[in-house]
């Protein structure tokens, strides 16, 4: 008995000795680390959700982080209120954004024999996006409603000549008109890499947008010196429902040619109808469906190319 407990108690010491045990003879650095391993997976999971958020992060600022500065040429632009007013191309100078815009527009035009017309408009967007998908099937391509509130300002005038007319009338007609609208539609956004031809840019965001807004026009001055039969001043503040109508098509090259600026080009269509009196809630509901389209109107159709940063 004696002789079996002496060989046992060798046979541990040696097994000991090798770095092979059991019970409180293993070896510490033989035993996983739990924390530590718990540890480690706890970092790999908040690597991926911080990767993620990052990409997030960037398709936002990728989207519509870019602002423009652009000039263009409207063909036309028209002011139509008891008649074309004006009917003519308009130059175009626009800075921002396609939710978050100012723009402005001028133009003149002769005809006849000496008789002209001139139009100035200003009108300052604000907005967002409610995001639909961000990633539509995964690919770089979101798709949004956006929202829009439109501030605008618009001066149209009429110099008429004497010659024109055959008659001895001879003034100035002008109109000033304030337009408020808030309204929602479709847009969509699709961002293209350009790494096959990097000295283009590094990437190409197509935007696409179309928003319908109900809202009010207002003449705040009417002006008429010419003298003719049936024209009167008495249109001040006239307040009527409007209708506006905006397409948005926009292709952006991000930093063109290797440098920190980028190239703009799009096209935009812009149309507001009118009528001159306020009705009750159901004319203006006949409106946004189309079922009434106003009695007069502005609008223009515009190219453009400039710079985005």
């Amino acid at each position: 008995m004696v002789v079996l407990l002496a060989s046992w108690s060798t046979r541990a010491q040696g097994l000991q000795g090798s770095g092979v045990g059991f019970g409180n003879y293993a070896p510490k650095e033989n035993v996983p680390n739990l924390n530590r391993v718990l540890t480690d997976t706890n970092d790999v999971e908040e690597a991926e959700d911080l990767s993620e958020d990052e990409f997030i992060d960037e398709s936002e600022v990728a989207e519509f982080g870019n602002s423009s500065l652009v000039v263009g040429l409207s063909e036309p632009m028209r002011f139509s209120l008891d008649g074309d007013f004006f009917n003519d191309q308009a130059y175009m100078l626009m800075l921002g954004s396609p939710k978050n815009n100012l723009t402005l527009h001028y133009g003149e035009s002769t005809f006849g024999t000496g008789s002209e017309s001139a139009i100035f408009r200003i009108n300052g967007q604000v907005g967002g996006n409610a995001y639909l998908w961000r990633r539509f099937l995964r690919l770089p391509l979101s798709i949004y409603v956006p929202i829009h509130f439109n501030a605008g300002y618009q001066n149209v005038s009429l110099d008429i000549s004497e010659e024109d007319y055959q008659s001895t009338y001879r003034g100035r007609e002008s109109k000033d008109l304030l337009n408020f609208s808030l309204g929602a539609g479709a847009g969509a956004s699709f961002k293209l890499p350009l790494s096959a031809v990097p000295l283009i840019g590094e990437q190409i965001t197509l935007d696409a947008m179309f928003v319908r807004s109900p809202g009010l026009m207002i003449r705040i001055l009417d002006e008429d010196t010419s003298g003719m039969p049936g024209q009167s001043n008495d249109h001040d503040f006239d307040t009527g429902w409007a209708i506006t109508n905006d397409l948005l098509l926009q292709a952006r090259v991000h930093q063109f040619l290797e440098s920190s600026i980028g190239v703009t080009a799009g096209f935009k269509f812009s149309r507001i109808d009118w009528d001159d009196e306020r009705g009750d809630f159901g004319d203006l509901i006949n409106m946004i469906s189309g079922d009434d389209t106003g009695e007069h109107m502005t609008g223009y159709s515009s190219v453009y190319v400039g710079i985005n940063w």
